[in-house]
């Protein structure tokens, strides 16, 4: 609190939005791995949702520029993390 009794704000915003976009794109790769045997298409639907790991690491990298950093450096941790997870769902559809 400050002076006059109002909270500061050290919130990095784009930091947690990039956490946030980051993670429900590693959320949805894990449980588009748990529908798979059951319903195929919808599997391949959830897994779309995975594409949000790079808007997720891209809005993580900007907020690096501001503190705090934390939620900033793990939204690029799993943002990477989920980009590398993109070819092994994106491949076999363009394959024949």
């Amino acid at each position: 609190m400050n002076r006059n009794g109002n909270i500061t704000d050290r919130t990095n915003w784009v930091g947690l939005a990039g956490f946030l976009f980051a993670l429900c794109g590693l959320a949805s790769i894990a449980i588009a791995s748990f529908v798979a045997p059951v319903n195929a298409s919808a599997a391949l639907a959830i897994a779309l949702l995975s594409c949000a790991s790079i808007p997720g690491a891209i809005l993580s990298l900007i907020a690096m520029l501001w503190t705090p950093r934390r939620l900033a450096a793990w939204g690029l941790f799993l943002g990477i993390l989920g980009m590398l997870y993109l070819p092994t769902i994106f491949l076999p559809l363009i394959r024949h």
